[in-house]
């Protein structure tokens, strides 16, 4: 349009007509030009028809791409996922692969219902090395049309060596268990602190998922394994479960490396039943790599581990958000965090930690809801008084890569704050008058200068109160403080204000916190609509804060402020 090209290049992969919506945007009214141009100068023709020009361009959409094994060996099939969310969005998408169309793809029509809809792609074809895979979708009447993210598809010339005894069956120990053993065909190396178990033991550990056997891995124990991986990105599972005893907390927080880098954050399984884990890694180079799990307290504490597997591909990308039900809280108080992982339709389950510890309960929390966010939440009532970093893990799942949040900094007070008393200024009761510097039993705020308390119709004539039948007035000069017990926090004052109908204008009104300004200067700019304001604000210790509200005119000007129905949280 005008020169500019809009949307990408138009490849239609069938001697049928296929439909294709572009939206695009113009700037200012009047004359534009919309050309259509071919871009390879071989005899190759592309037909045209049913031109149409629509004022909108839809809903706007998201396409995201997934594959079903990446890596992927010469030859294997794969199939890629495009998911279309928008508004109930039809039509159709296109896969690319290194800017070439991929046979039977360029136009796959969408199925599904809901506002996400899937169209899949499937080839065998894709030569060794790594390829840019590329789904667009092209749009329809009412939704805008979306290109997904590059994904690196890389195709291995062999598969990846699978692990030897897996789930640790060998040697077999007829209900028993061995530290450190080293019989043929055990694959793994196993540390002075650590072994294998059988179901029935004396660790009392949980039945192994898979098979009768698990590993134990007691204070700084290790276990590894060597395998031959191509170059490529891989997911690791197993189940873990923890001993209950011998030291509370009973958790073994077990650190997983490949060639001795950390991958994923510290697995603590907070249960003594087993848990799916799943951690994203990748290796930069084809041959023989080494995966270890490690325990890191010293103290008499085991974790078991069991039914391990590495599967090649980390599915797709995932972004895991965290959010609290109150913030600050009060301690003793219940809390609830909320982690909503957002990918391909994805399962499994989510961890909390605090401060670097799985909270009680939340090791492992199954996500709920459907389409592509879903949520996991964990409540709490045992956070200390303090700051804490709560941090959710999604696992991830055979089509999702895991994702970790952002920490959260939840701030936990030692005491709920007082309430305001007279908030909205109701005391004392004026019967539709007017009082400079009330001083009533339960009157609460101190008036100081030309302040004082305003009823509904008065001489004042303040806009009706939007709470109750009063109102507070800031004349000139006038102040309006009170005295409350707060304890050391974030907090947020709101409260509504008005301009006096008639006189000179508003008068401007700061409000100070113990004597020092919060927020910006007050002005309400209507005389006849309540407006609503909220400011946040700090304090640094328990015990007794000054809230006031201070009008900011000289005394020579009569101008009025009202104010009502203040509320601190």
């Amino acid at each position: 349009v005008d020169g500019t090209q809009i949307g990408g290049l138009v490849s239609p992969a069938s001697g049928s007509f296929a439909a294709f919506s572009i939206p695009f945007s113009v700037a200012s009214s009047g004359a534009h030009t919309l050309m259509f141009a071919g871009t390879d100068p071989n005899d190759k023709t592309t037909f045209i028809d049913a031109v149409g020009v629509t004022a909108g361009s839809g809903a706007s959409t998201t396409t995201m791409l997934a594959s079903s094994a990446n890596p992927s060996t010469v030859g294997a099939n794969v199939t890629f996922t495009a998911t279309v969310t928008g508004n109930a969005p039809t039509g159709s998408a296109a896969f690319t692969a290194d800017g070439t169309t991929l046979s039977g793809c360029g136009a796959v029509a969408l199925s599904g219902t809901g506002n996400s809809r899937t169209a899949q792609c499937s080839t065998s074809g894709l030569a060794v090395g790594t390829h840019s895979i590329v789904a667009t979708y092209g749009g329809d009447g009412a939704n805008s049309g979306s290109i997904s993210a590059a994904l690196a598809q890389v195709v291995n010339s062999t598969a990846p060596a699978s692990l030897v005894n897996a789930s640790f069956e060998i040697p077999f120990l007829s209900g028993g268990y061995q530290y450190n053993p080293s019989a043929a065909g055990i694959g793994w190396t196993l540390s002075s602190q650590s072994g294998i178990e059988g179901n029935g033991s004396a660790w009392g550990a949980a039945k192994a998922p898979n098979g009768v056997q698990a590993a134990f891995i007691q204070g700084v124990g290790t276990i590894s394994q060597t395998l031959s991986l191509n170059a490529g990105s891989y997911t690791l599972s197993f189940q873990a479960a923890h001993r209950g005893c011998c030291v509370s907390p009973y958790l073994q927080p077990i650190k997983v490396s490949v060639d001795g880098t950390q991958i994923g954050s510290l697995v603590s399984p907070a249960s003594t039943s087993f848990s799916t884990f799943s951690v994203i890694f990748s290796v930069a180079s084809s041959g023989s790599h080494t995966i270890t799990f490690a325990g890191t307290d010293p103290a008499d504490k085991t974790t078991f581990i069991d039914a391990v597997g590495v599967t090649a591909g980390s599915g797709a990308s995932t972004t895991t958000m965290l959010a609290s039900s109150a913030n600050p809280s009060t301690v003793g108080a219940n809390v609830t965090f909320t982690a909503t992982v957002t990918g391909n339709a994805p399962t499994g389950s989510a961890a909390f930690t605090a401060d670097g510890t799985t909270l009680s309960g939340c090791g492992a929390v199954a996500l709920s809801g459907t389409g592509n966010s879903r949520t996991a939440q964990c409540s709490t009532s045992g956070l200390a008084v303090g700051t804490h970093s709560i941090v959710a893990t999604y696992g991830g799942d055979g089509a999702n890569s895991g994702s970790i949040s952002a920490a959260l900094a939840q701030v936990v007070n030692s005491t709920a704050p007082a309430s305001l008393v007279n908030a909205s200024f109701e005391i004392p009761f004026l019967g539709g008058g007017y009082q400079y510097r009330p001083t009533a039993s339960g009157v609460a705020w101190t008036f100081a200068n030309n302040s004082g308390i305003a009823a509904n119709g008065s001489a004042f004539h303040p806009a009706t109160a939007p709470d109750g039948v009063q109102c507070a007035f800031l004349q000139m000069t006038g102040a309006i403080s009170q005295a409350i017990t707060l304890a050391a926090g974030s907090y947020t004052l709101s409260f509504k204000a008005v301009a006096r109908p008639q006189g000179q204008g508003p008068n401007p009104v700061a409000v100070t916190m113990d004597g020092v300004q919060i927020g910006a200067t007050v002005t309400p700019a209507s005389s006849q609509t309540w407006a609503a304001y909220s400011i946040p604000f700090s304090v640094a210790a328990d015990g007794t804060h000054t809230l006031a509200f201070v009008g900011q005119s000289p005394t020579t000007q009569d101008l009025t402020t009202f104010v009502d129905a203040v509320t601190i949280q």
